[in-house]
């Protein structure tokens, strides 16, 4: 586990009109929904979630 920012932003009018959603994507973040092994699921076939953190330095993940 690591530390990270905030990868989805939602406001109130988006929960009331998607209560189902996680919210918006910011910018530099990337969501899929992935099996145990890592390989994508079909919509409608939730398992996991992954959130990965783009910096927009590539070595700045690593300082």
């Amino acid at each position: 586990m690591q530390e990270t920012g905030a990868l989805v932003l939602s406001t109130p009018e988006d929960r009331a009109a998607r209560p189902d959603s996680i919210g918006r994507v910011v910018m530099f973040a990337e969501i899929r929904v992935v099996d145990p092994s890592g390989r994508a699921v079909p919509a409608g076939k939730v398992q996991k979630f992954l959130l990965v953190e783009r910096y927009g330095e590539s070595g700045a993940a690593k300082a």
